[in-house]
């Protein structure tokens, strides 16, 4: 599924995200967008205590552990070592028993034997993925029926790029996207419906305003 450019692509951000972990609750910006992402998450979806969830690239777990409590389980992957680790902590600090972990570059649902998910989520991960349409393709292979995908990443606006620093550039393969490109990204798999986005939160960052967007989809019963 994964082309050499994005195996490469994701290969760095690893590397970076490895070194950026223990500081980046403290990042601006992150706890507005996990917030926001979170809430748009528990305002769209009608989350049950019977869900089993994916995140998909949860970092440390800022999104997840926000969503812990109103579902069944949250399985939190991310391919980067020092993301993982964080979160472990706060798992064993706080206590948590009903979220598991996972580091690992998501490429095939055999990696995940058999299982499958009511809610697949991520934050401001696509945009560092240079193929938006085969995860998404390969989302539905892993989802149950009915099950849902909830995407947060930045809304494309003519200040975008300003986002991340020129010398992070090289890890981002879309400043943003438009609602255009997220709905085409998810018709491709041809088995999503009530396909939507809309706005949920703006937040601040350099003195600059960045919209995010939520892409929401279910699998077809």
């Amino acid at each position: 599924m994964h082309t050499n450019n994005q195996v490469v692509e994701m290969a760095t951000n690893e590397n970076r995200f490895d070194k950026e972990a223990a500081e980046w609750d403290n990042k601006p910006g992150t706890q507005q967008s996990a917030k926001g992402a979170a809430d748009a998450i528990k305002t769209n979806i009608p989350l049950s205590s019977s869900f089993d969830c994916l995140e998909f690239g949860c970092g440390t777990g800022m999104v997840s552990i926000q969503i812990l409590p109103h579902v069944n389980s949250i399985f939190a992957i991310d391919s980067a070592k020092g993301m993982i680790a964080v979160l472990n902590n706060k798992i064993t600090n706080l206590g948590l028993h009903n979220i598991t972990t996972a580091c690992m570059m998501l490429t095939d649902k055999e990696q995940l034997n058999g299982k499958k998910f009511d809610l697949i989520f991520s934050s401001l991960v696509f945009h560092h993925i240079s193929e938006p349409a085969e995860i998404l393709k390969l989302f539905t292979q892993i989802l149950k029926p009915g099950g849902y995908i909830a995407i947060v990443d930045l809304e494309k606006t003519p200040i975008t790029e300003d986002f991340h620093p020129i010398e992070k550039h090289a890890d981002v393969c879309f400043h943003g996207f438009t609602e255009e490109q997220l709905i085409s990204y998810a018709q491709q798999s041809q088995n999503l419906t009530d396909i939507s986005v809309k706005r949920i939160v703006t937040i601040s960052k350099g003195g600059q305003e960045h919209p995010l967007s939520l892409l929401f989809a279910r699998l077809k019963q």
